[in-house]
């Protein structure tokens, strides 16, 4: 039986559900980040053997890998300084390993890294003919309140919106709603993205497709905002969506060179929206709630069926 090397991290209640299912047509080796000093790593030559306890797996026997998340592990007792290059070092040896090792992987973190970029994004939808929200990414006050002057809008990350506080805890940067006529300032190093707001009366839209399994749900939520923020009472449906914007969806991920991804839409007065797509975004709120097979399509991609 051949090997999956799953990277992620401790945390992760994805892979723990995953791997009960992946455990009957793959045997598992779970690599956990923000644990490396419980692993031993030897990359010598062509070869690369990664070990815990008596557990231990080697290049040659990899079929897949399953690359999650990322979340580094606790280093307070090394002198601050050399935090951001131990941080690089572990990140630059995951990520070495996920490039090169399998046959099979979902998905390299240079393809996740180039997919990520919102702007990228942006570019290519309007190309394939996706319709989205007026959208406005700048760093010129005047240029952005002039935006804000126009409609009600909305503020979002360009990046992954993850921080970090003055407490050593993480937090997420989500979207916000902001009023028509709202000023913003001091955004000269720091590039925002805004677009206009839109109300979801016809409801959200998160498809997710992997390889060419799909599936898409309706939200409707209580948030008119985020519907991913604490609070938001959110139902879920199973809906079929017009082969157009499958198509596109796929056309977009075949562009990105991307095999998985959660498109997020939003559908007024009959209009598809598109908003983005995560490479490598969460999916088992859905499974669990609708008893769709998302768990089942990955694994047979891992499996390169």
């Amino acid at each position: 039986m051949d090997w999956c090397l799953i990277i992620t991290h401790s945390k992760d209640k994805t892979v723990d559900y995953m791997e009960n299912i992946l455990n009957m047509n793959l045997r598992i080796f779970r690599f956990n980040l923000d644990e490396l000093s419980s692993y031993n790593i030897c990359i010598e030559n062509s070869e690369t053997k990664i070990s815990k306890v008596n557990n231990c797996i080697y290049s040659k026997d990899i079929k897949s890998i399953y690359y999650r998340k990322t979340k580094f592990p606790n280093i307070h007792g090394y002198d601050q300084l050399y935090h951001s290059f131990m941080y690089k070092e572990m990140l630059m040896t995951i990520n070495g390993l996920a490039e090169y090792l399998g046959d099979i992987c979902l998905t390299r973190p240079s393809i996740l890294s180039r997919a990520e970029n919102k702007i990228l994004q942006m570019h290519i939808a309007d190309q394939i003919g996706l319709v989205q929200p007026s959208s406005l990414i700048t760093n010129d006050s005047k240029k952005a309140n002039d935006f804000l002057n126009t409609v009600p809008s909305i503020i979002k990350p360009i990046a992954s919106g993850k921080i970090k506080n003055k407490d050593g805890n993480w937090g997420f940067l989500q979207t916000n709603f902001l009023q028509k006529g709202t000023i913003v300032d001091n955004i000269e190093n720091s590039p925002s993205y805004f677009q206009e707001y839109l109300n979801k009366s016809e409801g959200e839209y998160r498809i997710v497709i992997c390889g060419f399994e799909i599936y898409a749900v309706q939200i409707i939520s209580s948030n008119e905002v985020d519907w991913r923020k604490k609070g938001s009472a959110n139902e879920y449906k199973i809906v079929d969506l017009p082969n157009e914007i499958i198509e596109k969806c796929l056309k977009l991920m075949k562009i990105l060179n991307i095999d998985f991804g959660a498109f997020d839409f939003i559908k007024r007065n009959g209009e598809f929206y598109f908003l983005e797509v995560n490479p490598n975004g969460e999916w088992l709120w859905l499974e669990l709630n609708l008893g769709i097979r998302i768990s089942h399509s990955i694994t047979n991609y891992l499996l390169g069926r």
